[in-house]
């Protein structure tokens, strides 16, 4: 090995990148604690450390402030004319909302300034706020307490629901699956890239402490891809089995503590719950032992690693080491060559034994409410993003950060979740508030209550029992006829109270009376099978305490533990009014199972008179879901929605949203509204009764259709460390570090870095000494990462190779040329290499004429090659390789008057490579109705050259563009239009043009994918 070089080490590690001539931004503490703003939401990654200055991570997005550029005031008020006739008051109310219909609904993208969908759902909101406070206020002062009173204001309530019932449409923003590149593989791409880089680092580069916070990031990040390995990690979401775990799974399982791969003890094969151990064969010699496992199914032993069958006379020497049942498993990826056993079984859902049946992929998955809420806050690293690239000076290799990558860290500080404690005290705090619209988990089984703490099933889960049908002593019930607070009339236009009917408790669990009714259920019970295993069997039972049967009725079970494979059988004597438990243990007897009872059984009395029946209804009371919908419609704020009842997917983000009156009575005071609802993985159409106060509000609801299951939001929110609380699964995880009486969290601050980089803008970094720098362009970041690279290798004494020439930019020039004139250029090749020769037209047609060694004409003799290309189209000529000191002679002849830039590149000795701007790729998709217009984000072009602009969709959609301010219709340099949404073409730029491009709709509705880049 190389010997250390101390001066250049000194050297190397005394740069700093933001001095000089290097260029870089150091992304210091004040620029991370800067918040983003994405016209969604305010995002930050960083806070001011209240208690030992600097910056912690602390991810966390708030709505973007909007207010109305063009807000009106006083569109009705008190007048005195009106006092003593609220129908005129109501006339007038609606003749104000008539007038100023381009106020309150305007069409979406009319309204100057505004560049997002919250932007304008949020300034409608506000202007439908501000008419209701007026109106109200003028009603409250027109109109003393009373009839009058409640006459104008149920004018003024029921006109505003009006006028908020509209459709809203929400930005469009969406993570690439569920973050786990096309297989159910969630988060640990860029954990395994970030701890992939930490490896190559030459700790001899390094100083002792930084030594030691590397040693944390690496632990940190190894602990954290081992909780995802073991919880969140399979292949084939739809070939999961505990029977068949690393061939489901995808990965070999190993001991944490000591990162082996662990095997099966022979005792507990034919167990439900088996053991492990860990083996190991004699070394060679040196007294170290290699680490081995075993494939029950082949009978083989192999070395740990690798195929490798262990031979006879080291399995002599084999030593088995029990692992506790409690001790750390977890898997990591098999090693080339490597198989992963056949039928090897391991408990992966904890539930005490090993299922036969296929695990359902939700009960593994988790993380849906991740990616929608992220989001449905815009928190998302865009389509087209090129993400983040990196270069690590003390590991001298440069590592790329997608945009998948990216996003995939964005999931992977969510489901960290937000929940803080203090370790000393044990005190507890979320960071993020949940807020839920209806009632969740409408999939949990039916219950019959007996009494207190006495129901069926006894547990929620596996057992699930279903009422069918409930006969009283008047009438028989359907059961979802009958679980709901009120009976809808069969005209539909009212409702009335339900004679069964209790309470509801937890928002949707309806409890109905059954007391003196004969219920029928139907059941699906955990039982043992023949063979010993847990199965599950369907029954159907009826409780009719009128004419009970003389047996008990078997009616539940509870398993009490699968490894001695005893379980509860629940009973109820009907006649002796009885709970009856019995524990059963499944004893072998040859090939098979035979019950046995063990003691006797637990009995507890209940009364029948107090029997109650509950069902988890989807049909949830409307008053628990329209605040939400009602905030929305008001703010603009996107939630995410789960529209299907019991579905175990969250749909996630909501993209559409609709209210809609589709009648109402003012003499019954009732009403129907209808509740659109189109979320990323499916949608819902809901409608309700609405019975109105005479004031106008809201009196009760009687849902009649499902809009979704439930909506919810959480706050987006993460910190590791936030003064003396630290987040609690990170800490459990191992991923975050305790250091001297504090905690670190290395690999997550070092992730909080890279989204803050992209998310503002910072393409280019260079991690060197425990500081990223930021570089504007891509060339600046390419000389620094040179310079940094031949420091490097002196600093660990590698030999460095002399530096080739660079292409630079020789000559840059814009000027004007006459039709049928000539301007002459030239330069003189600086060292021998290629060079290129480019003529970007930005009006007219002009033409390129080159000359080796001598001036260039357009005359015959006058040139060696020419470019002339018709109109705008660009020049192009490459020498492939020009001689030093060569005369490059360059004329630029005028077809048509004609505006260019010429730009010619070749080589310089020992200069630093010419700066490449950044290529520009910008997406949007959309929707937009006739006359509707969406505006892209201004770009700015850094270089002369072309944007190739490409619109596809639906309908009828045309683009236009404009230089230096937003166009319209009728003001624009350029634009692209036809009978389809289907267009494409070039738009010449030059070097500091801002490009503004806007999507105009012709047909009544059309959807449409944009993309501009440069070519």
């Amino acid at each position: 090995m190389p010997t250390i070089d101390p001066a250049a080490l000194e050297a190397f590690r005394k740069l700093r990148l933001d001095e000089g001539d290097l260029g870089g931004e150091a992304i210091d503490d004040a620029a991370k604690v800067q918040a983003i703003d994405n016209g969604v939401s305010t995002i930050r990654f960083f806070d001011a450390d209240a208690l030992g200055g600097g910056a912690t991570p602390h991810l966390r997005a708030e709505p973007s402030p909007v207010a109305d550029p063009s807000p009106r005031s006083g569109l009705i008020a008190a007048d005195p004319a009106l006092a003593g006739d609220p129908a005129a008051f109501a006339a007038r109310l609606a003749a104000v909302i008539a007038a100023n219909q381009d106020h309150l609904r305007p069409a979406a993208g009319s309204i100057a300034g505004l560049h997002t969908r919250f932007q304008y759902n949020a300034v409608v909101g506000q202007r439908i706020a501000a008419l209701t406070e007026e109106a109200t206020a003028a009603a409250n002062a027109l109109y003393s307490a009373g009839p009058a009173r409640d006459q104008a204001l149920y004018a003024v309530h029921t006109a505003i629901f009006d006028l908020y019932s509209r459709e809203l449409e929400f930005d469009e923003f969406e993570i690439k699956g569920y973050g786990s590149f096309g297989h159910d593989a969630a988060f640990i791409h860029a954990w395994e890239l970030r701890l992939a880089e930490l490896a190559k680092v030459d700790e001899r580069l390094l100083s002792d402490d930084q030594r030691a916070a590397l040693a944390r990031e690496r632990a940190q990040l190894q602990a954290e891809l081992d909780a995802i390995f073991r919880d969140k990690y399979v292949y084939n979401s739809d070939r999961m089995f505990e029977v068949n775990a690393e061939i489901s799974i995808g990965l070999c399982l190993i001991d944490v503590a000591s990162r082996q791969r662990v095997s099966e003890t022979a005792a507990s094969l034919n167990s439900l719950v088996p053991a492990y151990e860990l083996l190991s064969v004699a070394g060679d010699g040196d007294g170290a032992r290699r680490p081995v496992y075993f494939d029950a199914l082949e009978g083989k032993h192999y070395f740990d690693g690798s195929d490798e069958v262990v031979g006879d006379d080291a399995l002599a020497t084999l030593r088995r080491t029990p692992l506790a049942a409690d001790a750390a498993l977890t898997f990591r990826r098999a090693a080339s060559g490597e198989h992963l056993r056949k039928n090897f079984r391991f408990d992966w859902n904890g539930d005490g034994y090993v299922d036969k049946a296929r695990i359902d992929w939700v009960s593994w998955g988790g993380h849906c409410n991740d990616k929608a809420n992220l989001e449905s806050h815009g928190v998302v690293i865009p389509e087209g993003d090129e993400g983040v690239v990196e270069y690590d000076s003390a590991a001298g290799s440069t590592a790329h950060y997608t945009r998948d990558l990216l996003n995939e860290i964005l999931l992977s500080l969510s489901e960290l979740d937000t929940r803080m404690i203090d370790p000393r005290s044990g005190r507890r705090q979320n960071l993020s508030k949940d807020e839920f619209a209806g009632a969740r988990d409408d999939d949990r089984p039916d219950r019959i209550v007996l009494g207190p703490n006495l129901t069926i099933p006894f547990r929620d889960r596996p057992n699930e029992l279903e009422i069918t049908e409930i006969a009283t002593a008047s009438r028989t019930y359907r059961a979802d006829e009958i679980f709901r607070p009120k009976l809808v009339a069969d005209d539909q236009r009212s409702a009335d109270d339900n004679p069964l009917y209790v309470g509801t408790e937890e928002g949707d669990r309806v409890t109905l009376d059954l007391s003196g009714a004969v219920v029928h259920l139907a059941l699906r019970l955990q039982v043992f099978d023949p063979s010993g295993y847990p199965t599950m069997m369907r029954r159907e039972v009826t409780l009719d305490f009128k004419d009970p049967p003389a047996e008990p009725v078997f009616i539940d079970t509870v398993l009490k533990d699968a490894g001695a494979r005893e379980i509860y059988e629940i009973s109820l004597d009907l006649k002796g009014r009885r709970w009856l438990a019995q524990l059963v243990r499944m004893e072998a007897q040859g090939q098979s199972y035979r019950a046995v009872d063990v003691g006797e059984p637990i009995v507890r009395t209940f009364d029948p008179a107090a029997l109650r029946g509950q069902r988890e209804v989807s049909l949830d009371d409307p008053a628990l879901y329209m605040p939400f919908v009602k905030e929305a419609l008001q703010t603009g704020r996107n939630f995410t929605s789960e529209t299907e009842d019991g579905a175990g997917v969250w749909n996630g983000r909501t993209k559409r949203l609709a209210q809609r009156t589709l009648w109402r009575d003012d003499q019954s005071r009732w009403a129907k509204v209808q509740v659109e609802v189109e979320a990323r993985y499916g949608g819902n159409v809901g409608a309700f009764l609405v019975k109105h106060r005479p004031d106008g509000k809201p009196d009760h609801y009687v849902p009649l259709a499902l809009p979704f299951d439930f909506a919810w939001r959480t706050d987006v929110a993460f910190a590791p460390v936030l003064g003396d609380m630290v987040n609690e699964k990170a800490l459990e995880r191992g991923v975050i570090s305790a250091v001297g009486g504090r905690y670190s969290a290395e690999a997550l601050t070092s992730l909080c870095e890279l989204l803050h980089a992209a998310f503002s803008g910072r393409r280019h970094l260079i991690n060197h000494q425990g500081r990223r720098y930021a570089f504007a362009t891509r060339g600046a970041w390419e000389a620094a990462r040179a310079r940094l690279e031949g420091m490097r290798r002196r600093a660990l004494g590698e030999e460095i190779a002399p530096e080739p020439s660079a292409i630079v930019t020789l000559l840059e020039v814009s000027g004007q040329v006459e039709r049928k004139a000539s301007v002459q250029h030239q330069v003189v090749a600086e060292a021998s290499g290629p060079v290129t020769i480019i003529l970007d037209t930005r009006s007219g047609d002009a033409d390129l004429y080159v000359n080796l060694g001598a001036p260039a004409t357009n005359e015959d003799g006058g040139h060696a090659l020419l470019s002339d290309n018709f109109g705008l189209r660009r020049e192009l000529i490459e020498i492939p390789e020009v001689a030093a000191g060569t005369l490059i002679g360059v004329a630029v002849h005028g077809y048509k008057a004609s505006e260019y830039t010429l730009t010619i590149s070749g080589p310089r000795p020992g200069a630093a490579p010419a700066p490449r701007p950044e290529p520009i790729a910008v997406a949007l998709h959309g929707v937009v109705q006739k006359g509707e217009e969406q505006h892209l984000a201004p770009i700015t072009a850094v270089v002369a050259g072309e944007l190739e602009i490409t619109l596809s969709g639906s309908g009828d959609a045309d683009i236009y563009v404009a230089f230096g301010r937003p166009p319209t219709t009728t003001q624009f340099a350029w634009r692209l239009y036809g009978p389809t949404s289907n267009e494409r073409g070039r738009l010449a730029v030059r070097a500091g043009d801002v490009v503004h491009v806007m999507v105009h709709g012709y047909a009544a509705r059309s959807e449409f994918d944009l993309s501009v880049r440069s070519v």
